[in-house]
């Protein structure tokens, strides 16, 4: 009858979207050992492959950006094994770093993030430390809380060929690696490890050109999530976001970095 079908249909519906987040959290698996392979390291001698630092990126919120007080700062290096990125987000409310490796090819092997929320003691509340790592199948995860219990887990699904993380540069790796004309698009399996920390599809695409403020060039622009739009410039190298963070002259880096609230990194290597 049409009263029962009014009544099914929104129970079918908080069933499904119920259904759907069971099957995003199954792709985690708790464990009570996994693979420890260690920190990233490169075989090839040093003297034959020296690190180099390719780019550094300044980004700040803009004036029309509704979560003011936002600095990201990231670094890259390159070697003939690995581009590591190291990346720093800060705003009053958390500081977040993370380091980050990719293969030759752009695709992430080794993730390292920490969160920290400024002016808390860590006697109350310890920064939050996970480790991810892309070389095993199924790739895991490591993870010491805020109130210092370790957890592992394998989250299970595809390997992923691109990185989605705090912060916007580390998108610079799959972009560069995407090599997109204006109108193409790519779909990838993808690790996000924001939120829920999950392996899913999504599709980046480059779209039109567009001017940005007050710069002097027409800006790239690319989609992840067909909403979430970055700007790069002519290298593919993040600068700025559709929500409001814009390029900093690195001559400010220093007095922007002073004006926010300063948390101790713990050691990649070492953590969690």
């Amino acid at each position: 009858s049409v009263v029962f079908a009014k009544t099914l249909y929104p129970l079918t519906l908080i069933a499904l979207l119920l259904c759907t987040h069971c099957s995003d959290r199954m792709q985690h698996v708790e464990a009570t050992q996994i693979p420890e392979l260690g920190y990233p390291r490169c075989d090839i001698a040093s003297d034959e492959n020296p690190t180099k630092r390719v780019y550094e990126g300044l980004l700040q919120s803009g004036a029309s950006m509704t979560q003011q007080h936002i600095v990201e700062h990231y670094k890259v290096w390159r070697n003939r094994c690995f581009t590591r990125i190291e990346l720093t987000q800060s705003w009053p409310l958390n500081v977040t770093y993370v380091e980050a490796f990719f293969d030759p090819q752009g695709r992430p092997l080794w993730v390292w993030k920490q969160q920290s929320i400024p002016g808390v003691d860590e006697a109350r509340a310890k920064p939050d430390i996970r480790r991810y790592d892309l070389r095993t199948q199924p790739i895991t995860l490591k993870h010491r809380d805020t109130r210092g219990k370790l957890h592992r887990k394998r989250i299970r699904g595809p390997k992923p060929k691109a990185l989605i993380g705090p912060g916007r540069g580390l998108l610079s790796a799959w972009i560069q690696q995407a090599q997109l004309e204006v109108g193409d698009k790519k779909r990838v399996p993808v690790l996000d490890v924001r939120g829920l920390e999950l392996i899913k599809k999504v599709t980046l695409k480059r779209e039109p050109n567009r001017r940005l403020d007050q710069h002097p060039k027409p800006l790239r622009v690319y989609t992840i999530y067909g909403r979430e739009a970055v700007f790069t410039n002519a290298n593919n190298w993040v600068i700025g976001d559709l929500q409001g963070l814009r390029p900093a002259a690195l001559s400010q880096r220093d007095a922007l970095l002073k004006t926010l609230p300063q948390q101790p990194k713990s050691d990649p290597k070492q953590t969690p």
